[in-house]
């Protein structure tokens, strides 16, 4: 489970740290459901969001906890949890999520274990980081 920066995010980036783009003060956190595996060209609608459930993406603000972990600086917002009434649209099983800066992918993750609702109170946990490389792929 790696955190892929798509080529989309990485220009909004340098663009707010470096350019004239006005920095982002909210966040869109969406599941989604298909297998595609995280890539550079990938842009806010490359993957199949959750739908059905219960479930709604999530906001996350402009405030996440920022320190090094094992050497590498780290972003880190508090644990999203989702309460599912039942299960997704034809079933579908939830693989990982986005995070968008207004319609921008900013990044991507797919997650290690799959996540299937089933039943109504089923719940998904987890807590959203986004880390900046040392050099080394991990």
């Amino acid at each position: 489970m790696a955190t892929k920066l798509p080529d989309v995010g990485g220009q909004l980036m340098l663009n707010v740290l470096f350019g004239a783009t006005a920095k982002t003060t909210s966040f869109t956190l969406q599941l989604f459901t298909d297998a595609n595996v995280p890539a550079d060209g990938d842009i806010n609608t490359t993957h199949t969001l959750a739908a059905g459930g219960g479930y709604a993406d999530k906001t996350l603000s402009n405030n996440a906890t920022v320190a090094l972990e094992s050497g590498i600086p780290v972003a880190t917002w508090a644990a999203q949890t989702w309460t599912f009434t039942g299960a997704l649209t034809s079933g579908a099983t939830i693989r990982g999520y986005q995070v968008l800066a207004g319609t921008t992918l900013l990044f991507e993750e797919t997650f290690g274990t799959p996540f299937t609702p089933a039943n109504n109170g089923d719940q998904m946990t987890f807590t959203p980081k986004f880390a900046l490389g040392n050099g080394t792929p991990t």
